[in-house]
């Protein structure tokens, strides 16, 4: 009996930066801010500065067609993307999600996070993208019986970045988890709010793709990394803005993406 042939599948293969990229260790993928403008972004009910998408799929395909790495630093006269607005810095936060449960952090005040951050209390892990997590994901489909060629092809860099941090803060594989994306968004602010600010907010030169990663049965626990991880507790989701507002009664800052990803889920 002849062997079943498989119709289409798809690959994971190493993306290669672009001559232009910076590829130093302070990389970082980010995308133009003027190529989010038509991607269905709008003005959070809550929170007027917040543009806000529930529907990410346009926005993941502006970073597979225009994603950048620049430096995080002023290295070599490059322009630092932590002082540039114009150039989103795109991350994945990720919200750990067992049941009904989600787990609430505080990150440490030691280590070498960002020290905007430290010791706020949070729901989502996240990092930037490097080169180092440069994929793409090549979609196959069989032209002539077993000879199959290239449909298109995807960016596949940051489901790589998102992969990594999880294994480096709790010990996480991908076979660990379901990785759902729920939306996006970003934080919009005038030159004249920049400049009375002092210093530029983390979500000014950030767009935070919200994800939730709902742990698989077989999971048991999380290894928490010490560098960068406080304390933690599972909390149930009904439960969790309560909790977030006792924290910040008890004078703990949660932070910004955390009161909007709650929001927003």
């Amino acid at each position: 009996m002849a062997a079943e042939t498989i119709g289409n599948f798809t690959i994971n293969v190493p993306g290669k930066p672009k001559e232009t990229d910076f590829t130093g260790r302070r990389s970082a993928l980010f995308v133009p801010k003027d190529s989010l403008v038509n991607v269905g972004f709008s003005p959070s009910e809550k929170t007027p500065h917040v543009m806000v998408t529930r529907n990410p799929g346009a926005l993941l395909d502006i970073v597979s067609s225009q994603r950048q790495f620049g430096s995080k630093d002023d290295i070599d006269a490059w322009k630092a993307l932590e002082n540039d607005p114009n150039s989103q810095q795109v991350i994945v936060y990720t919200l750990i999600k067992k049941g009904e449960n989600i787990l609430l952090y505080r990150r440490a005040t030691k280590g070498e996070g960002d020290k905007r951050l430290s010791g706020n209390a949070s729901v989502g892990f996240g990092g930037h993208t490097s080169t180092d997590d440069v994929s793409d994901i090549i979609f196959l489909e069989e032209k002539k019986k077993g000879q199959f060629g290239e449909v298109r092809r995807e960016d596949g860099s940051l489901k790589r970045g998102v992969v990594r941090e999880l294994t480096e803060e709790l010990g996480l594989e991908m076979k660990d988890i379901d990785l759902k994306v729920l939306g996006a968004f970003y934080e919009e602010y005038s030159s004249d709010e920049l400049k009375n600010a002092g210093k530029i907010p983390v979500g000014a030169v950030h767009t935070c793709v919200i994800a939730v990663a709902e742990l698989n049965d077989n999971v048991r626990q999380v290894r928490l990394q010490e560098d960068e991880i406080g304390e933690a507790r599972w909390v149930k989701a009904s439960d969790l803005p309560s909790a977030l507002e006792t924290l910040k009664k008890d004078g703990i800052t949660v932070e910004n993406w955390t009161d909007i990803s709650i929001f927003h889920k």
